[in-house]
């Protein structure tokens, strides 16, 4: 199944609600880069900012689907290969997923509380 490009808004126009963030874009499983991409750029759109506990839950359930559907489909590469302690590693032939996302998002929830 192919998944579509969501349209979203910029941050500030994003949904407050669980229920509103599902009726822009529904987490489900991933079966392709296609809609690892879609869920990819929702993450990247999302991440650092300060959330709610509903955007926080939906931010959380798209990286976890990411991270599972990343590493059932793509080879990481090994700890050594990282030039940094901050580096994410890199997917084989992708640009560098969000894998330190629960670490950066945690940060930006907890300067809001």
């Amino acid at each position: 199944m192919n998944a579509t490009k969501p349209k979203l808004p910029g941050f500030t126009s994003l949904p407050m609600t669980y229920a509103a963030l599902c009726r822009m874009h529904l987490p489900r499983a991933l079966h392709d880069d296609i809609g690892l991409d879609a869920v990819t750029e929702i993450i990247d759109l999302m991440a650092g900012h300060a959330l709610n506990k509903d955007q926080w839950d939906y931010l959380e359930t798209l990286a976890e689907l990411a991270e599972g559907y990343e590493s059932a489909n793509h080879k990481t590469l090994p700890a050594s290969a990282a030039t940094s302690g901050n580096s994410i590693p890199h997917t084989s032939g992708k640009p560098p997923k969000r894998s330190a996302l629960k670490q950066h998002s945690r940060f930006a929830i907890s300067q809001t509380s």
